[in-house]
């Protein structure tokens, strides 16, 4: 098991990933999505979107269980920093849903990452308003 650090590293990771950019899970590594690139991924450094998935759920959920340790252990601004990490994963996750936009089970599947993101933040936001970024108000 990955220790909190280790998931954490993993979890702005994953807020990184751009448009077209596919994973190598085994070595941590992102690649533009080319067929040189496919060609690497496919014969010398083996890897698949079924492993890409497992790796971001493991992720966020993994994340979502130490926001609560600490939560549990009253370390309620350690948990800061995570929730805006997950946060901006969703911007990740949006961009593997594009790149993988030809396989409609594996958007469905980011899709409902997404909505359980979005559903345990907004959960914590209305107990802890405090660990969220502030919105910036619109000037007039």
């Amino acid at each position: 098991m990955d220790s909190r650090e280790e998931i954490l590293s993993k979890l702005k990771f994953i807020g990184y990933i751009d448009k077209d950019e596919k994973l190598n899970i085994r070595y941590m590594t992102k690649s533009v999505n080319n067929w040189q690139t496919s060609l690497v991924r496919s014969l010398i450094y083996p890897d698949n979107r079924n492993n890409a998935l497992k790796f971001v759920r493991d992720v966020i959920s993994r994340s979502f269980e130490i926001i609560e340790h600490h939560f549990r252990h009253e370390n309620l601004s350690e948990s800061r920093p995570i929730i805006v990490d997950l946060i901006k994963s969703q911007q990740g996750l949006l961009n593997l849903k594009y790149t993988y936009s030809d396989d409609t089970k594996f958007c469905c599947d980011i899709d409902v990452l997404i909505e359980k993101i979005l559903a345990k933040l907004g959960t914590i936001k209305e107990q802890h308003q405090n660990l969220f970024p502030q919105e910036e108000e619109d000037e007039e």
